[in-house]
């Protein structure tokens, strides 16, 4: 008679007979771990896939899979075979936040030592899993940096695992890998284990670690139909497929499914194009030239500075400069800030003032004399709008050494409504840029009628008939954009 059998017919009987024979199992499944005695090995429960990124010696491995390719399975059976071989060290799994790790790696792990006797006690206070022999598997989640900073302990790390990879922040995936876990591994040389499916948009941090553009690690990638696990596949992805009306070049298909990179144009905020919007040198400026500096403020991330450039008439706009800095103290931005004060002699300074940014503006006054204007955060959906069209119309410039500017804009997703940018995406400098946009002629142009009532022509464009001069007079704002009323 199984277990599970002794024990439903002892639960509604006697509960002393009970209570001594989960003692009994217990202590069985304890000594069993400890000698081996019995005990199913977790290496004989992977399939080909998984058996090919087991016996690869990379310390820096990587798995980019598509949706139920057996990640997780992986994983489990990959912790408990190397908790069993090294007694008193630790295993760490990353998740987005612990809550999701927990629904995601908690239950099959326990699932798994309960169907293979591996004698582990589960403490679900505060997540861990540990080994008779001292060793153990705790679960953290990413979504904060003080949670990441848990791992700086005094703890031997062997073996780390971040799971859902796509989803965390670049920044975040970028600094816990290389900032608290290759570290934390020095004592043992331990192993990084990174797993996830393809992201939203081929470009970033895992981009690059998937497509092998990143030294030092190893890449493994395999789909739901490599899964032995799985009963047909195939019949599912075609059920799939005609159920949703998709062929397969769809972009979800392929990117969740098929394990391609996909860039989905419908998922990303702005229109920016390297070949349109990225120009090699600054247009000729003079005195007639306004400038706006734009800011966002972050004090564990970073800190973005946006200068937008334009002439007198045309309503081109160009970024002359956009960059960034993580961790800066207000007295740092202040000073930073001062000095592109000094050097450009920007019209208005604007940035987002609420809640941290005050504290900025506040310092920046007192420490320089430096005022500053609160970006109008009203309407945000239209504003991206705007400048996501004036970007796809060539009306916005941008210097090509705004390398990281243009990183952002290349990637940036909507969020699931379609309302706002996506939270959890390194997007500072693009939001710095979108509060001196709405200060610019590029914006200003789209208040005004796209067309003439008499010949049909864009308002910014010369007529047969007119000089420059009349041009010009026709061409002068009748009110100026930066007059408080003339924002929507």
């Amino acid at each position: 008679m199984s277990n599970w059998r002794r024990r439903q017919k002892l639960k509604h009987s006697d509960h002393t007979a009970l209570s001594s024979f989960k003692n009994t199992v217990k202590n069985e499944r304890e000594e069993n771990a400890l000698t081996g005695n019995n005990l199913v090995d977790p290496v004989s429960l992977m399939f080909d896939k998984q058996q090919a990124v087991y016996d690869d010696p990379s310390k820096r491995q990587v798995a980019g899979c598509g949706r139920r390719a057996g990640k997780t399975l992986y994983a489990c059976l990959k912790a408990m075979d190397v908790m069993q071989r090294h007694p008193h060290e630790l295993v760490m799994y990353v998740g987005i936040t612990k809550n999701a790790a927990k629904d995601i790696i908690w239950r099959a792990f326990e699932e798994l030592n309960d169907i293979h006797k591996w004698g582990l006690k589960f403490r679900s206070s505060d997540l861990r899993a540990i080994h008779p022999n001292g060793a153990q598997f705790v679960v953290m989640g990413a979504d904060k940096i003080s949670e990441l900073e848990k791992a700086r302990g005094p703890q031997k790390i062997r073996l780390a695992i971040v799971d859902e990879c796509q989803s965390h922040k670049p920044f975040d995936l970028k600094y816990l890998v290389e900032s608290i876990l290759e570290p934390g591994m020095m004592d043992v040389d331990g192993d990084i284990f990174l797993m996830g499916s393809r992201g939203q948009v081929p470009h970033g941090y895992w981009f690059d670690l998937t497509t092998g553009k990143r030294k030092g690690w190893s890449v493994h990638e395999w789909t739901c139909l490599d899964n032995p696990h799985l009963h047909d596949p195939v019949a599912f992805l075609a059920k799939l497929l005609n159920d949703r009306g998709w062929d397969e070049t769809h972009p979800t298909y392929r990117r969740e499914y098929k394990n391609e990179w996909v860039k989905d144009e419908e998922q990303l905020v702005f229109s920016f194009d390297s070949e349109r919007n990225v120009i090699n040198f600054l247009p000729a400026h003079d005195d007639e030239w306004e400038f706006v500096l734009s800011m966002d403020f972050g004090a564990v991330h970073s800190t973005a500075w946006c200068l937008w450039g334009y002439g007198p008439y045309g309503h081109e706009s160009y970024i002359f400069r956009s960059f960034k800095r993580p961790g800066m103290t207000p007295s740092l931005v202040a000073d930073i800030t001062k000095k592109l004060v000094d050097e450009w002699n920007p019209r208005l300074i604007v940035g987002d003032l609420h809640g941290l940014g005050k504290a900025y503006a506040v310092e920046m006054s007192a420490r320089h004399g430096i005022d500053m204007m609160a970006a109008n955060k009203k309407d945000k959906r239209g504003i991206i709008e705007f400048m996501a069209d004036d970007m796809k119309r060539g009306v916005i410039k941008s210097h090509v050494e705004n390398e990281t500017l243009h990183e952002e804009l290349e990637s940036i997703v909507w969020d699931e409504l379609h309302e706002d940018i996506a939270d959890g995406q390194d997007d500072h400098e693009a939001e710095g840029a979108l509060y001196g946009y709405q200060y610019t002629p590029a914006y200003a142009n789209n208040l005004l009628p796209r067309q003439s009532e008499h010949d049909g022509l864009p308002s910014y464009v010369k007529r047969p008939d007119e000089n420059m001069e009349e041009f010009i007079n026709r061409r002068k704002p009748k009110k100026d954009p930066f007059d408080v009323g003339f924002m929507p």
